[in-house]
């Protein structure tokens, strides 16, 4: 893992970019603009909707959409996630769908307001190693800086995920029904994990 120093001035350059950019950018190193991503309180419960969308080979998926656009979060709080399961399961369910529902949400009895959520990190292979795409930063009160992984490394990874920490999320939100497993998850697009 090697830290990449971002100052201050320049995250507000990199949060900037157009949607288009935000929205094309892949393992290319194109940076994630966070304008494509909705804050929690800013998305309508009322407005979500989820349908069949074309995709491979004449094959269809469900989209989670908030007002007709593909539905991607900044998120601290769960609701919209919820909501968003519901939604999606429904239509699993009403398309005809045998495949178990798996919840992107699931809280432990006792623990209902301390609920887990999975986050998806997409990867891409780089040779003989595999590589996670999902842009990871760490910000304490002096600076931000770029956590970039030579390789996929989930010990590496774990250590980040520490309890007590905070992070602020910025994902999409993606159906999948596959295998006899279907639900949606979280397809983390940047991770910044806050320090004291």
């Amino acid at each position: 893992m090697v830290k990449d120093p971002i100052p201050e001035d320049n995250m507000e350059e990199e949060n900037s970019l157009s949607s288009q950019e935000s929205s094309t950018a892949s393992a290319s190193g194109v940076s994630y603009g966070c304008t494509d991503f909705l804050e929690a309180d800013n998305i309508s419960i009322p407005s979500l909707s989820v349908t069949f969308v074309p995709f491979y080979r004449g094959s269809k998926k469900m989209q989670v959409l908030h007002k007709n656009y593909p539905l991607q979060v900044s998120c601290r709080r769960l609701k919209v996630l919820d909501a968003s399961d519901n939604l999606a399961q429904k239509l699993s369910v009403d398309s005809g769908s045998c495949s178990e529902w798996r919840n992107v949400v699931t809280r432990k009895p006792g623990f209902y307001n301390y609920p887990t959520v999975r986050l998806h990190l997409p990867t891409v292979a780089d040779g003989d190693d595999v590589r996670c795409i999902t842009e990871i930063y760490q910000k304490d009160s002096s600076a931000t800086q770029r956590l970039v992984f030579s390789r996929f490394d989930i010990v590496e990874l774990e250590s980040l995920f520490t309890p007590g920490n905070l992070v602020d999320a910025y994902f999409s939100v993606d159906a999948y029904d596959y295998q006899q497993n279907a639900g949606i998850r979280a397809v983390a697009k940047k991770l910044i994990f806050l320090t004291n």
